[in-house]
């Protein structure tokens, strides 16, 4: 389905799950049909969805079945004739064997009120463990939802007690981030009016250009889960906009995963910013006509506050950044403009869509099967293709001198990562391009995407990091057992001689493109820039370590301070480089290390100077 509404939890005991609360999603937003899909990866599994209705009675709505690896899905569910009945429709785990791994959600293919919602979770990160704690949380959501291209539409906004300056340290560290687009920010101020201060920033202020549609507010006694964003944004995207989701945080039968305020920020643009206390802006806001809503019921409303409060507000409000009525009103206007924009061309894909479906022409697998095939077909036509060549990879170490580059003209060249560094200083660029490295295609997506001049071959489980550019070969990709431990496999490395098979990972993007030179002929490598020596930050999270001024590049910029990088292990390296050699010296290829600074000692040593002397230009 399109729409992923609600993770669910099935067990066999019937207090114990998630329910689904369609009379809330019927009174707030604009669903009309929904299911449930049970995935199963491995295993076996049987769920029964039940209704319990408003009077105390039970009905079976369906049962999903998935013998084996599969989806199974409930029948449509008619949102409003179900909300009529009342009650809450709880999945109840049936059967499940031993090795089971599923999973089980409430989704969508309706057409959103809001289909390009983009949501700011607002936090207040009372500590630095709470801080470290939501960044590892949006972090965790963007790895294990990024597959549904939600990864760019939920922004994280901390308030903080105090400056820290590691912030973007801790958004660089973690696995499923990128740097290229603000998706985390910092504000700091007084405690107190710590609400209105991050909405005024994303409504008006510096955080204003970000395209954020709806506010979401985490508590402060609720920890933040990655299943909160996913919620949250699906709220957001079919959220009615004269609705306000507003729940206790306590309720029976839905975990605290939910958000306890959504609001669409049009609301603030209309009505005017919150001051310190969330629930009395809701039911402010609830006073003047929104329609308050909340899983299984808003909370209670709050007596009026006295004069003596009134006052406090007022004089506190008076110290807060105000908005004139010209740019609210244009806010408002600018805001109803994009967003009828916005579902127009929904509606037109999703018109294209039932079109390609009504003439049996919709068929994502054979489009993906396709792709793979057009990408063998390319690979096919490398085979070869420089029978007898000498073939040179270009290391990115210390030791490469940019100035050697120009000595390669007509040489069949292979280059990596952020081997553009040098693209300022030398006319020369490589005959192929190749980065593995989601870190380093994570954070340098945009100028990966533009680089012309070379042809790119990547390993095909780029993709799954979002990268589909059209002028990049995608070779199927040959993992280790381990990534972790790849020396526990006897076999570790393996050697591809056929790309179209796939490229074999040996923990350097060198060793793949050995099996490339290979395969397209090439009877001699030449390997440069190879120094094989690192020195390390003192600071390290897991395998990774955080740049803080070492030169481990031929290039001074090539890592930013703060940057995040893939520990080398020297061991797993030279068990592939003496794997490339052992295969090299049984075809009959010589493979030799040119670098002017190496302690790598697997392959024969060359001098650069003698394999490519200096041009001499008459005077």
């Amino acid at each position: 389905m399109i729409h992923r509404l609600q993770t669910l939890q099935a067990s066999s005991d019937s207090t114990a799950q998630e329910a689904i609360d369609l009379q809330a999603w019927n009174a707030a937003t604009t669903l009309q049909f929904c299911g449930v899909e049970l995935h199963t990866s491995q295993g076996r599994v049987s769920v029964s969805l039940r209704h319990h209705k408003s009077d105390g009675t039970q009905e079976e709505i369906a049962q999903l079945f998935c013998l084996q690896p599969g989806s199974s899905f409930s029948p449509p569910l008619d949102v409003a004739a179900l909300a009529r009945q009342g009650g809450q429709i709880q999945p109840v785990l049936l059967s499940a064997s031993e090795d089971a791994v599923f999973d089980l959600y409430l989704g969508s293919n309706d057409e959103a009120w809001t289909p390009r919602a983009q949501v700011a979770v607002l936090m207040r990160a009372r500590t630095p463990a709470e801080t470290q704690t939501a960044v590892q949380t949006l972090a965790t959501f963007r790895r294990r939802y990024a597959g549904l291209g939600l990864e760019q539409s939920c922004h994280l906004v901390l308030d903080l007690p105090e400056p820290e300056p590691r912030l973007r340290l801790l958004l660089q560290q973690q696995e499923g981030l990128r740097n290229d687009r603000p998706l985390l920010h910092q504000r700091q101020g007084p405690t107190r009016s710590w609400l209105r201060r991050a909405v005024h920033a994303v409504a008006y202020g510096d955080l204003s250009d970000l395209g954020i549609t709806h506010l979401v507010l985490q508590p402060d006694d609720t920890p933040l889960q990655p299943e909160g964003f996913l919620h949250a944004l699906a709220l957001a995207r079919f959220l009615h906009h004269d609705s306000l989701f507003h729940g206790t945080g306590e309720t029976a039968g839905i975990p605290g995963h939910w958000p306890r305020f959504c609001l669409d920020l049009a609301q603030v643009y209309r009505h005017g910013l919150p001051g310190a206390d969330a629930a009395l802006y809701a039911a402010d806001l609830e006073r003047q006509g929104l329609l308050r809503f909340g899983f299984p019921a808003p909370p209670a409303p709050l007596p009026a506050p006295g004069l003596r409060q009134q006052l406090k507000e007022q004089l506190a409000r008076l110290s807060l950044p105000a908005p004139s009525t010209e740019i609210g009103c244009l806010k408002q206007t600018m805001t109803r403009q994009l967003r009828d924009v916005q579902r127009g061309q929904n509606s037109a894909v999703q018109r294209l869509e039932n079109r390609l479906k009504d003439n049996r022409l919709w068929n994502p697998d054979r489009v993906h099967q396709d792709q793979d095939r057009a990408n063998r077909t390319l690979l096919s036509l490398l085979r070869n293709r420089h029978p007898g060549a000498r073939a040179v990879i270009v290391g990115n170490g210390p030791s490469l001198r940019t100035s050697d580059l120009d000595r390669l003209p007509g040489t069949v060249t292979f280059a990596s990562n952020k081997i553009w560094l040098a693209y300022g200083q030398t006319a020369w660029r490589p005959t192929y391009y190749s980065v593995e490295d989601h870190l380093v295609l994570q954070n340098n997506r945009d100028r990966i995407e533009a680089l012309e001049g070379s042809l790119k071959i990547f390993p095909a489980n780029t993709r799954d990091f979002g990268y589909h550019a059209g002028d990049t070969i995608f070779a199927p990709f040959l993992p280790p057992r381990s990534f972790e431990d790849p020396m526990s496999d006897p076999e570790f490395p393996a050697f591809s001689h056929d790309l179209s098979h796939g490229i074999a990972w040996g923990s350097t993007i060198v060793y793949s493109q050995i099996q490339m030179a290979l395969y397209m002929g090439c009877r001699e490598v030449v390997l440069i820039g190879l120094d094989h020596t690192y020195q390390l930050p003192s600071e390290k999270h897991g395998n990774q370590y955080i740049h803080s001024g070492e030169r481990n590049h031929f290039h001074p910029d090539y890592r930013a301070p703060g940057e995040a990088w893939h520990e080398p292990n020297l061991k797993v390296l030279e068990t592939s480089y003496a794997k490339a050699r052992t295969i090299c010296d049984g075809a009959g290829i010589r493979i030799v290390n040119a670098s002017r600074q190496t302690q790598l000692d697997v392959f024969d040593r060359a001098d650069f100077d003698q394999l490519f002397p200096p041009q001499e230009f008459p005077a």
